[in-house]
């Protein structure tokens, strides 16, 4: 363990002060540079102080709060009534249909 914290540390002098929790847990993250005015920066310092978080989660948030939200696809074969009506062998849906559909015609 310790030639592996002088790895990190010893050949690399930068990292002994490095803050880990400023890199993401996420494998699909890009680095992107933002030009915000002074105003908005220290906003997001005070926000970010106040919950106990970095400035980059604060964007990220604010990033993810402003764009819509994703659609979760649905596997409908997952779904406890996928298969459940189970019908005779060779039956005819079209025609199940459109007699379903026959007796919505003849209501009065």
């Amino acid at each position: 363990m310790e030639e592996e914290t002088n790895f990190k540390l010893g050949h690399y002098p930068c990292l002994a002060e490095f803050d880990s929790k400023a890199l993401s847990s996420h494998d699909n993250t890009m680095r992107t540079i933002v030009d915000l005015p002074k105003e908005q920066i220290e906003a997001l310092d005070t926000y970010a102080k106040a919950k106990g978080v970095s400035r980059a989660a604060v964007v990220r948030e604010a990033v993810a709060t402003y764009l819509p939200a994703k659609k979760k696809k649905i596997d409908w074969r997952k779904h406890p009534a996928f298969g459940s009506e189970k019908m005779p062998k060779g039956f005819d849906s079209v025609e199940y249909v459109r007699k379903l559909r026959a007796e919505w015609d003849h209501r009065g």
